[in-house]
């Protein structure tokens, strides 16, 4: 708003306006200037006076609208991207590995039972064995055994000494009761390190797979049958007999005899076993006279001897010496054969045809008792 007035002439002047603001400002500009007139040659003049012309001008002068805030809108969220599942591995390998070879067997302690065990491979595509070891002394009758199999796991446990020679070994404690665990008690003859291998020799799943491992002193238990709860006799009351009628005789007509035929069927010859024929002759003695050889007398009766198959652990004779200390084991087997005396300890590999003599040092008494 611009509200303008001249005043030419007046000594006062008046402007009014409508106020649209709180705030104006009033400018007032003189427009012309007019000096004064010649003065009058009288004793006293009299100054003419000063006529100024003034613009008198009232300008409005709006406020700064104050910017109205923009709405920012909210900004719509990305999409959380969807990863592809993860495939779930199938499988990662035991706690104890690497345990693949003797210099990596992990310790282990009598009595204790260790889980979690599998045969799942550090390196992929390759075949898990997983060895173990534990402190013996000689005497001691352990029995090692693998239980707690996954569907799809077969174990087979072989036993190795101190230098690393197998001593005995089992594949399944009971495959036709389903049993694919491995059991295997062996009487140590020697003090230091003795060896566990388990493996199943890809007969079985990889991953997947999983077992338990446990060592103990003694005879595996043997499980108490449960008793058979017996039944109490019910007695049973015959209801009235009833009155049978006597049945018409008819007579039995001859019979027409029925020529028989024989069969001869051929006897299928029963496959012999696979591997070669093992015959081994012991004989023990106790040297009661000192002359190094067996004399009459001197043979030990009675005394326990196996030989043992390494390939899968199975026992391919069994026999006891006699009145002479003598026995004579055969049997069939692949592999290395080895010859057990469980009673002695003695465990060593023998091939065919040959002939082991142990002879038993006289134990001497001493010449005073104390």
């Amino acid at each position: 708003m611009n509200v303008i007035d001249e005043s030419i002439g007046s000594s006062s002047l008046t402007l009014s306006w409508r106020a649209y603001t709180t705030t104006h400002y009033v400018e007032l500009v003189p427009l012309s200037f007019q000096s004064p007139s010649a003065p009058t040659p009288t004793p006293t003049p009299t100054p003419s006076p000063v006529v100024v012309n003034y613009l008198l001008s009232v300008v409005q002068i709006a406020n700064t609208p104050t910017p109205v805030p923009t709405a920012t809108g909210t900004p719509t969220p990305s999409p959380t991207p969807i990863s592809p599942p993860t495939p779930t591995p199938a499988g990662s390998p035991d706690a104890f590995e690497p345990n693949y070879d003797f210099d990596r067997a992990t310790l282990i302690g009598l009595g204790a039972k260790y889980t979690g065990l599998n045969f799942v491979p550090v390196t992929p595509g390759t075949e898990d064995n997983d060895f173990f070891k534990l402190w013996v002394k000689p005497g001691m009758r352990i029995t090692c055994e693998t239980t707690d199999l996954t569907p799809g796991t077969d174990t087979n446990l072989i036993v190795y000494d101190a230098n690393r020679n197998g001593v005995a070994g089992n594949d399944d404690v009971n495959p036709q009761a389903g049993e694919l665990g491995s059991r295997v008690t062996v009487i140590t003859t020697w003090e230091g390190w003795m060896y566990l291998l388990v493996g199943q020799g890809g007969r079985g799943i990889v991953y997947g797979s999983g077992y338990s491992l446990q060592c103990n002193v003694g005879l595996p238990p043997t499980a108490t049958p449960t008793p058979t709860r017996t039944p109490p006799p019910i007695t049973v009351v015959p209801p009235p007999p009833t009155a049978t009628p006597f049945p018409t005789f008819t007579p039995i007509p001859t019979a027409t005899p029925t020529p028989v035929r024989l069969q001869v069927l051929a006897l299928t010859p029963t496959p012999a076993p696979v591997g070669r024929r093992i015959e081994v002759r012991l004989e023990v003695y106790y040297d009661a006279n000192g002359s190094g050889s067996s004399d009459p007398g001197e043979g030990v009766v009675g005394l326990m001897a196996w030989l043992v198959s390494l390939r899968g652990g199975q026992v391919i004779a069994r026999g006891v010496t006699d009145d002479e200390g003598q026995v004579i084991l055969q049997g069939v087997a692949e592999g290395v054969v080895r010859l057990v005396i469980p009673y002695l300890g003695v465990v060593r590999p023998v091939e065919s045809g040959q002939s082991v003599t142990i002879r038993l040092n006289p134990i001497s008494m001493p010449a005073r008792l104390p």
